[in-house]
């Protein structure tokens, strides 16, 4: 008897009593131009009503698993759901991410087209107050080790499990966080490539106290959810405006920037993390004096100062 072929994708949803977030993760999921996923949503002994959530959307391609025991990580989850998984490919979605609707067709074909193994995207970081960091191309001087995109851009082929491993659940003794670990050793030990395009909108949990400040974490993913849903185009094309809006502060002729604001702008674009403190040091104050007084020296001659 011939056994039915699996989904081309899994996508494994690590969560862990956040269901006010994770519905909008999964709306985002079913929103794709790729339908032929599976999901497991694997709760971390998940006390709230994630279940009903999962079961809410009334959708063969969803499946709940809660672990028995809380691990307090994503990595036992994310390993349950490696378990699981039917497709030739594994994706990622964490519960307080959404997803534009072609982002699984995107992976796909890059995956299929450059024979790659391990592929990952464009991800947008919001905070409350704005974009807080668009994560994309490795910067020039940052070593792979160093590097990092957050899990729900990656998709992998199931087998190179094989050959890399689970995740790391005893992450207490990892230096590192257990998703940047991971990122790093499929990194070094695939055929990687980046997809240049956006596909994930990421609101860290840090910035927005998630688990503190539900409500205003709450309304951003419901607002952003609809938006991208309505209109995704739209959508895709006043983010990266934003971004460039605010990339172009540093860069602009005219501008004068207060010099807090310039240590901070510096800090954050052109950080290059030398072994030296005397070379970092050396770098920043370099790019001050070239950029901060440059700029003021010109804009006191056109105000005539």
């Amino acid at each position: 008897m011939q056994s039915i072929a699996g989904p081309k994708v899994t996508v494994v949803i690590p969560t862990y009593n956040s269901s006010h977030t994770l519905q909008y993760a999964i709306q985002s999921l079913l929103n794709q131009s790729f339908k032929d996923f599976e999901a497991w949503i694997i709760g971390d002994a998940c006390t709230d009503d994630s279940s009903a959530v999962v079961s809410s959307f009334q959708d063969k391609r969803l499946n709940w698993c809660n672990l028995s025991e809380n691990s307090g990580s994503q990595p036992a989850p994310s390993n349950e759901g490696i378990r699981r998984a039917r497709g030739t490919y594994i994706g990622y979605l964490e519960h307080d991410d959404l997803l534009m609707p072609r982002h699984l067709e995107l992976l796909m074909k890059c995956a299929e087209s450059g024979k790659s193994d391990f592929v990952f995207s464009v991800t947008v970081e919001l905070s409350p107050s704005g974009i807080d960091a668009i994560r994309a191309k490795r910067p020039i001087g940052v070593s792979k080790e160093r590097y990092f995109t957050p899990p729900s851009s990656w998709m992998h082929k199931k087998s190179l499990v094989n050959s890399i491993g689970y995740w790391d659940e005893n992450y207490l003794k990892l230096l590192e966080n257990p998703d940047k670990a991971y990122f790093t050793r499929l990194l070094l030990n695939s055929k990687a490539t980046l997809l240049p395009r956006f596909t994930v909108l990421k609101f860290p949990s840090h910035l927005w106290k998630s688990y503190l400040n539900k409500q205003a974490l709450t309304d951003a993913l419901k607002t952003n959810c609809e938006k991208l849903i309505k209109d995704p185009i739209q959508f895709e094309l006043d983010l990266l405006n934003q971004g460039v809006t605010e990339s172009s502060k540093v860069f602009s002729s005219w501008i004068i920037l207060p010099p807090k604001q310039c240590l901070h702008m510096l800090l954050r674009y052109f950080y290059v993390p030398f072994r030296s403190t005397f070379k970092r040091n050396f770098l920043f104050h370099l790019l001050f004096n070239k950029i901060y007084i440059h700029k003021r020296k010109k804009s006191s001659k056109r105000r005539g100062l």
